[in-house]
C-alpha cells in the first residue's frame, strides 16, 4: 500500500505542508507518505501520480486527518478507482482523496501526450480531465456518513462530526491556518 501526495514548488504550497501531512498520515496508518514531485503547474501537478501502481490513497496537500484512516486504506485496496463526490456540484468527481487498485497510468499517459491542450480545455482542473476519462466509485457511498468532511460545506456551517476521519479543505482557509475542531486560527 503506497499512501501518496503530490508536490510542485513555486505556488502556494511549500515543503513545510508535506512535512505536516506525512506527519498525519504515520499517526493515522502508520504508513509513511510518500511525495510525487509533479511535472506540470498548480493542481495538474496531480497527474503525475498515476504512474504510481495501486495499490494507492492519495491526499491533497491541505487535507487534514484526524483519525483512523484504515476503512480508506482498505477501500484503496478493494476498488478500481475511487473519488470524492463534489462538496458544492453533485455530478461532478473532487480529486482531493483518490484511491485505486491497479494501473492508472492511462490517465497520465493520455494527459503527457498533450499537456496544454487538455488544460485550455479543462479549465476546471485535474478532476474534469479525471473526469472525463473514468467513472470512480465515490467514496462518500462506501465509507460512514460523515466519515469525510469538507471544512466549507459541513464543519463551518454547523461543526465537526465525531465520526469525521479526514477533512477536505478546497479553497480558503487551509488546513493549516484554522483548527477544524474548534474552528480557531493557528497562531
Amino acid at each position: 500500500m503506497k499512501i501518496l501526495t503530490a508536490y510542485k514548488s513555486g505556488g502556494l504550497y511549500e515543503e513545510s505542508h508535506i512535512e505536516r501531512l506525512r506527519k498525519q498520515v504515520l499517526e493515522h496508518s502508520g504508513i509513511e507518505l510518500q511525495t510525487i514531485y509533479g511535472e506540470y503547474p498548480h493542481w495538474w501537478c496531480k497527474m503525475s501520480i498515476f504512474r504510481v501502481k495501486g495499490p494507492v490513497l492519495y491526499f491533497d496537500l491541505d487535507t487534514t486527518i484526524l483519525g483512523d484512516i484504515s476503512e480508506l486504506i482498505g477501500i484503496a485496496k478493494e476498488k478500481r478507482f475511487v473519488a470524492l463526490d463534489d462538496f458544492n456540484y453533485r455530478n461532478f468527481i473532487q480529486s482531493a482523496i483518490l484511491g485505486w487498485n491497479g494501473d492508472m497510468s492511462h490517465l497520465y499517459d493520455k494527459f503527457s501526450k498533450d499537456p496544454e491542450g487538455y488544460m485550455a480545455e479543462f479549465p476546471g482542473g485535474d478532476q474534469s480531465f479525471i473526469q472525463a476519462h473514468e467513472k470512480p466509485d465515490l467514496w462518500q457511498s462506501l465509507l460512514p456518513e460523515n466519515t469525510i468532511q469538507s471544512y466549507k460545506e459541513h464543519i463551518r456551517r454547523n461543526s465537526i462530526h465525531e465520526n469525521c476521519r479526514v477533512v477536505c479543505y478546497h479553497g480558503q482557509p487551509k488546513g493549516w491556518t484554522i483548527n477544524p475542531k474548534t474552528g480557531a486560527e493557528y497562531d
